[in-house]
């Protein structure tokens, strides 16, 4: 049941933005009814691209990168977020995988992306 409940999830989540896309059309057109399809989707690119600069600012300001103190290979978190490798695996085994290919054994299965401490 948890896949076809995330499934079901996803595509109402997409249906929500696909009316929030077709209600700000009607708006565009309520504005500028002599809008061709072409002028409405160039206004769309540039909307979507000046938000998602907005995001991508917001988002670096948030983002702290720094080396596992275990493996010593990029780690990060998003704000308050849990540290993750840079591969998207919390465990520095996993990640090696990730990275490489294969498994490297030095890392045992408990060792997860931990920062630097912060004591000098």
């Amino acid at each position: 049941m948890g896949d076809v409940g995330r499934a079901v999830g996803e595509l109402n989540a997409y249906a929500e933005q696909l009316e929030d896309a077709v209600d700000l059309v009607h708006d565009m057109l309520a504005i500028e009814p002599e809008l061709s399809g072409q002028e409405v989707l160039v206004k769309l690119r540039a909307l979507a691209d000046k938000r998602r600069r907005e995001v991508d600012s917001v988002q670096a300001d948030a983002v702290v990168r720094v080396d596992c103190a275990n493996c010593k290979h990029p780690i990060w978190r998003l704000g308050d977020s849990r540290w993750e490798h840079v591969t998207g695996s919390v465990g520095c085994r996993a990640a090696s995988f990730d990275r490489d290919g294969d498994w490297d054994d030095r890392f045992s299965k408990s060792l997860k992306a931990t920062p630097p401490s912060s004591r000098s």
